[in-house]
């Protein structure tokens, strides 16, 4: 499977993660505006979150201002 990524332009850095080991999907990346594309193949269907792990201090991170999303992987 391949999911093509980037950021909105901006100076503010954003990543993308996605940590599911046990369905064969685990990543992590800086994002960019160019757009990038990430590799893996799903061995379990499941609802999996992935996110945006930046975070300054003192202030909410990324995912907790709501930069995350659900990737759903179906069976065919």
């Amino acid at each position: 499977m391949e999911l093509k990524v980037r950021k909105e332009p901006g100076a503010v850095p954003h990543t993308i993660v996605l940590r599911a080991p046990d369905a064969g999907i685990d990543f992590a990346m800086e994002l960019d505006k160019e757009p990038k594309t990430v590799k893996f193949t799903p061995t379990k269907v499941g609802r999996y979150q992935f996110f945006c792990d930046k975070k300054l201090p003192f202030l909410e991170s990324h995912r907790e201002k709501g930069m995350f999303g659900i990737l759903e992987v179906v069976a065919q």
